[in-house]
Order: structure tokens, then C-alpha cells, then sequence
């Protein structure tokens, strides 16, 4: 298995040990170059990481690099839009769905014709319980487009759902 680690790749000497037994890779592009940075760590089939999610490693406890050096640079003055873009669903994937739909906000008032920004918004706040603004949101993923017939279901199936249960508890 590989684990792609994002973000600061300092803290991947700590996990290089004889207790995880994780090693780096010597094929491909790493046995070629004199000076590489990191970007893959191979999982020997003896790693105590084997058969356990990330957050039972407590890896992401321990390396959240990705999520603390963009938070770093939204912090650093005006963000990116793709910052932003790669944030918000780290949040979200964090049950986050707070700040997720915040950044999603921020990227629906900087890329209004993007469905996706639009389907990451009305998710978020379809988690947060504010499903009028969900109901919304979804219907303008749907009108500017998504790139999967599995979201454009997805985003179907809950606008038919909130309306529903619009009409259930309006008593109509």
C-alpha cells in the first residue's frame, strides 16, 4: 500500500523507524535523483500501520501537515482560491462543516459558475441542518453542472428529500 502524505514533509523522518517499520521507496524516480523530496512512503507487509485506518494510527494526530500548513497560509493574508478549494473538504472529510462551509461561502462569491463550489456549499450545510440554504445551493450545482452523474443523483435525491420534508413541516 502507499499512504500519500501532503503537506510538510519534515515530520516524515520521525515516522522512518524500526518500530513502524515503514521504509522509502529506492525504485522509480527515487533511485535515479541524488536529491528528492519525499513524496511516498511504501508500507512494508510486517508495518504495525497495516489494517488500520489513519485515524486508528493516529497518524493524522501526529503528521497534520496538510490541514495546518494551508491553515497557515489562509492565515498568511488572502488566501488563494485554490487554497481555499483544497481546505474545505479537509474540514469536511474532519466533520468540520462549519468552517467547511465557510470556505465553500468565500468560494462560491469568487467562482459563482462553478457547480462544484456550489455542491461542496449545499452538502455542508445540508450537515449543519440549515437545509433551506442547502435546498438552494443544491438546485444551483445542478443548474451550472457536476462533474458525475453520481453527484448530480446524489444532489437529485437530497433536493427531494429537503423538499419534502419542507412541505411535511410547513403542513402543506
Amino acid at each position: 500500500d502507499v499512504l500519500v502524505f501532503a503537506g510538510d514533509t519534515r515530520t516524515i523522518a520521525d515516522m522512518i523507524n524500526a518500530e513502524t517499520r515503514l521504509v522509502l521507496s529506492q525504485v522509480g524516480m527515487f533511485a535515479k535523483k541524488s536529491h528528492t523530496e519525499v513524496v511516498e512512503v511504501v508500507i512494508s507487509q510486517n508495518s504495525t500501520l497495516i489494517a488500520k485506518t489513519v485515524r486508528e494510527a493516529g497518524f493524522r494526530g501526529k503528521y497534520d501537515a496538510a490541514i495546518s500548513q494551508l491553515k497557515k497560509q489562509m492565515q498568511s493574508g488572502k488566501p488563494s482560491i485554490k487554497i481555499m478549494a483544497m481546505l474545505a473538504p479537509l474540514y469536511q472529510n474532519q466533520k468540520d462543516f462549519k468552517a467547511a462551509a465557510r470556505l465553500y461561502q468565500q468560494l462560491v462569491a469568487k467562482q459563482p459558475n462553478l457547480g462544484q463550489n456550489w455542491m461542496g456549499l449545499a452538502t455542508n450545510l445540508d450537515a449543519l441542518g440549515d437545509h433551506g440554504n442547502a435546498l438552494k445551493a443544491y438546485r444551483r450545482a445542478l443548474q451550472l453542472g457536476l462533474s458525475s452523474t453520481a453527484l448530480q443523483k446524489y444532489a437529485d435525491e437530497r433536493m427531494r428529500k429537503l423538499a419534502q420534508q419542507a412541505e411535511v413541516n410547513s403542513g402543506t
